[in-house]
């Protein structure tokens, strides 16, 4: 039964209008295992896969027309749908770099450019919230932005990556400014993995496979009561008595899951 509201929570998130997803490994005794997390910040679903390969997202996610952001994993590349990378993970990543090359001029204006745009953007949110006819008023500085870093002459190693990384994702890069209510990182999907790795690799090192789906099911239903602000214990006592149907609606789903 409790995997019945699972299955229905991530159909209602794959029709939603926007997308938080990540993936983290499980190190357990019989091998490494990934949980992918699917959110929209009321909603979380939890699902344990064998490794880390994409493919079962193209057809996940087949008919899901609202944007998803993610972090720069090329498994997500492929999906057809607009996308919104997490500039936080962008921004961390140069930063990283920045400490070994604090010399480096050309990743230092990368990272100006960069973060002069968002911050403007960002003040608009936070004076009108994220509604994109406010948000679109950024869209000049934006092109500017886009404009710029593509015409730099770049001798250094550490700068080229960050500019060819902005040029690859550059669609990506600040799509949120398009939509309502979109975030321009992935925190959602990212306080969500944190549950779960509060146990990784420790308590549950011992599971098996089949043992840690049924630890998702239960994560994913706390996740979800911990966004709705509902205690996770009324909860689960208020579905304990409820009976599973004989057969799921969502058989299809969960045969894609397995």
């Amino acid at each position: 039964m409790l995997r019945e509201l699972v299955l229905k929570d991530l159909k209602e998130l794959t029709r939603g209008k926007v997308l938080y997803v990540d993936e983290t490994p499980f190190k357990l005794a019989s091998g490494t295992y990934y949980c992918w997390i699917f959110t929209d910040g009321f909603r979380s679903v939890s699902i344990m896969r064998k490794d880390r390969k994409s493919e079962f997202l193209l057809e996940l996610l087949k008919g899901f027309r609202g944007v998803l952001v993610t972090d720069f994993f090329s498994g997500y590349d492929s999906i057809n749908c607009k996308k919104q990378k997490c500039l936080i993970h962008f921004m961390r990543d140069i930063n990283n770099d920045l400490l070994k090359n604090p010399f480096d001029d050309e990743l230092i204006k990368i990272c100006n450019v960069i973060s002069s745009t968002l911050k403007g953007i960002i003040n608009i949110a936070e004076c009108y919230g994220y509604n994109k006819d406010h948000l679109s008023t950024g869209k000049k500085e934006v092109e500017i932005t886009i404009n710029e870093i593509k015409n730099m002459k770049i001798k250094s190693e550490a700068a080229e990556k960050y500019r060819n990384r902005f040029i690859r994702y550059q669609s990506c890069f600040f799509e949120f400014i398009n939509h309502d209510n979109v975030l321009w990182h992935n925190t959602y999907a990212e306080h969500a993995i944190k549950l779960l790795s509060k146990h990784r690799n420790k308590n549950i090192k011992s599971f098996r496979y089949n043992h840690l789906a049924d630890y998702a099911i239960l994560m994913s239903i706390y996740q979800s009561c911990h966004f709705q602000d509902i205690g996770f214990l009324n909860y689960m006592l208020s579905h304990a008595r409820c009976k599973t149907k004989s057969r799921s609606k969502y058989t299809e789903l969960a045969k894609l899951l397995s």
